[in-house]
């Protein structure tokens, strides 16, 4: 597998660890003295509960909070029409200072619907996407996310077949560790 893998079939897969993914947005959060991190996830596949989990890591590890009512699930379909559910966004992350989103689609649409309801990003909330696509960068508030590195997983999973294929090698799981690229949707509220 690239880029995902199913945790219930032993088959060798090439991706970003997506837990670390997880675990560096909500730390860099947490770092930059943000307590109220709320999230949205998306539920239907297998990276929004590794990157959940890498989310909870560093709560915990920096002993904050976790509260599950400002975690915000999402299928695939609800991720397409956030816009259309805002007052649920707003609602659910009112009292947060920060969001960890699924990956830099989300954070775009939650930055439109903040944007969009007179709130000010990163001022009112701070928000880190995953990913590092070019929604990232042309974001009206260009956002802070981790970097998948595509072009490394491409090359690794190319060599692994050509491998398997020219020299019967065993096919091997890489994952790699995403980057952080910081922007300008996260707040420092407090001196480090």
């Amino acid at each position: 597998f690239v880029n995902s893998f199913y945790k219930e079939l032993d088959i060798p897969h090439i991706s970003m660890d997506d837990r670390m993914a997880g675990y560096l947005a909500a730390k860099h959060l947490a770092e930059c003295g943000h307590t109220r991190i709320g999230a949205v996830f998306k539920a239907d596949d297998g990276q929004g509960h590794l990157r959940y989990a890498g989310y909870t890591d560093a709560l915990m590890e920096q002993e904050i909070k976790i509260r599950g009512g400002q975690v915000i699930w999402i299928d695939s379909e609800e991720l397409k029409a956030m816009e259309e559910e805002s007052a649920k966004f707003l609602k659910r992350l009112k009292g947060c200072t920060a969001c960890v989103c699924y990956n830099d689609e989300t954070a775009y649409r939650l930055v439109s619907i903040f944007r969009k309801a007179g709130h000010r990003v990163p001022d009112d909330l701070s928000v880190v996407g995953i990913d590092n696509s070019g929604l990232a960068k042309f974001c009206p508030v260009p956002l802070t996310s981790l970097e998948n590195p595509v072009e490394e997983l491409g090359h690794a999973a190319a060599e692994q077949i050509i491998g398997k294929i020219l020299k019967n090698e065993k096919m091997e799981t890489q994952e790699f560790v995403p980057k952080l690229v910081v922007r300008s949707s996260v707040q420092v509220i407090h001196e480090i």
